[in-house]
C-alpha cells in the first residue's frame, strides 16, 4: 500500500542533493519541513475526504476520486472547477519535473566529469518526450508504473539509509584510527 503512494510524496529525497549546497541552513531546514508538513497535510486532506465521500467498493472504480469531487461541484461563474484544478496543478509538476532533471543533469555532468551539466538536458528530455508520444496503452503505463514504484522505493529509503551507514562506518573508522583529532 505504501508503494502506491510514494510517487506523489517524492520530492524530499532530493534534498539529500540540494542540501550541502545552501548557504544558509537553518533557515532553509525550517522552510523544508514546513513544506514537506503542509503536502502531507494536504495529501492527508484529500485522501481523508476521497474515504468519507466515496465507498470501498466505489475507491476501486474511481480512477481519480479528488477531479471526481471536484467536477461535482459547480458555481454561476465557474462551471467546471476541475479544469481550474488541473491548470494549476500542472505547475508544480512542472516545477517537481525540472528540479528532477536538473539534478540529472548534475548527475550526469559529474560522471562524465564535465564543466557543465546543459549539454545532458537534452540527452534526459528527448526520450521522456518521445515515449510521451508512443507510450498510449493504459496497461504498459500501469506496469511502467508498477516499476517506478519500486525504483522509487529504491531511492527514497533504501539508498539514503545505505549512505547513512557508510557514512557512520566511515566516521566510526576515522575516530578508531589514526585520523582522530581532538
Amino acid at each position: 500500500m505504501v508503494k502506491d503512494v510514494l510517487i506523489a510524496l517524492t520530492g524530499f529525497e532530493l534534498l539529500l542533493l540540494i542540501y550541502p549546497m545552501v548557504k544558509s541552513k537553518q533557515k532553509t531546514a525550517k522552510t523544508l519541513t514546513f513544506a514537506n508538513i503542509t503536502t502531507v497535510l494536504i495529501y492527508g486532506f484529500l485522501v481523508f475526504t476521497s474515504l468519507i465521500i466515496f465507498s470501498p467498493e466505489e475507491m476501486t472504480l474511481v480512477p481519480e476520486p479528488v477531479l471526481y469531487m471536484l467536477k461535482a461541484i459547480s458555481f454561476e461563474v465557474i462551471e467546471r472547477l476541475d479544469l481550474i484544478f488541473l491548470s494549476i496543478w500542472v505547475i508544480p509538476m512542472t516545477n517537481s519535473f525540472i528540479i528532477y532533471l536538473y539534478q540529472a543533469s548534475k548527475g550526469l555532468k559529474e560522471l562524465f566529469h564535465s564543466k557543465s551539466h546543459a549539454p545532458f538536458v537534452p540527452i534526459i528530455v528527448l526520450p521522456i518526450f518521445i515515449s510521451g508520444f508512443f507510450l498510449q496503452n493504459k496497461f504498459l503505463i500501469e506496469d511502467i508504473n508498477k516499476v517506478f514504484q519500486y525504483i522509487i522505493l529504491i531511492f527514497t529509503f533504501i539508498l539514503p539509509l545505505l549512505f547513512l551507514l557508510i557514512a557512520w562506518t566511515k566516521k566510526k573508522m576515522h575516530k578508531g584510527g589514526k585520523y582522530e583529532s581532538s
